[in-house]
């Protein structure tokens, strides 16, 4: 309770003030013991939003559309189709005799041109390999480098893959190979006799294909 009269404020119930001494009225006995200030509580601050339409949010979301890859592009697998057997074939034939040029003048030659008469079994024995190994960097290098060799060169022709890269040690592997199955009877060319797409076998084991070019 205040007293009016000094301002005193006391908590005890009485008619007196405990102060000043002077004397309540019983309305005033009743009277609330502290009066609250009132005080204004600040409205809470709220940001206000900015409110867009659909399609000004739109304008504003970022966008793919101006991007260099604004459509996807569908890479289309192409369908690589053998060349005709018989071009293949005349093809090789001309690469063969390349090959034996190649070794006729790199070791035959300069053999008889040195003064030799006699040929052993063993200097025969040398020539086949080193003309084996000649043919195989022959077929190696030109694959590699070219994609093609001169007798594919000549008919238009080189060999491609679906999803190998052409590096020097797969052409390696497919000329070494070829090679290999061509000892037994030339197992590797009957092979492309008898199967439908007439692919030699080397060929279909590695899945190179030799076809026109564009």
């Amino acid at each position: 309770m205040r007293c009016k009269k000094c301002g005193y404020v006391f908590f005890e119930e009485t008619s007196v003030c405990p102060k000043c001494n002077s004397e309540l009225d019983e309305s005033e006995e009743d009277t609330i013991l502290l009066e609250e200030e009132e005080t204004e509580e600040p409205a809470p601050v709220f940001v206000e939003a900015e409110r867009t339409t659909k399609d000004e949010r739109k304008k504003t979301k970022p966008t793919t559309l101006n991007l260099p890859f604004e459509e996807e592009t569908k890479i289309e697998k192409r369908v690589l189709i053998p060349a005709p057997i018989g071009i293949r074939a005349a093809a090789c034939a001309i690469d063969i005799l390349i090959v034996f040029a190649i070794s006729f003048l790199t070791v035959p030659l300069p053999y008889y041109l040195s003064g030799g008469s006699s040929v052993s079994i063993f200097e025969i024995f040398t020539w086949c390999i080193i003309f084996l190994l000649e043919a195989i960097l022959y077929f190696s290098l030109s694959h590699y480098f070219m994609a093609s060799t001169l007798g594919k060169i000549f008919f238009e022709i080189e060999i491609s893959t679906y999803d190998k890269e052409l590096s020097f040690h797969f052409c390696l592997l497919k000329s070494i190979l070829g090679f290999i199955l061509s000892i037994p009877f030339f197992l590797t060319w009957i092979y492309s006799l008898i199967n439908e797409d007439e692919i030699p076998l080397h060929d279909a084991l590695l899945g190179v294909f030799s076809i026109e070019k564009e």
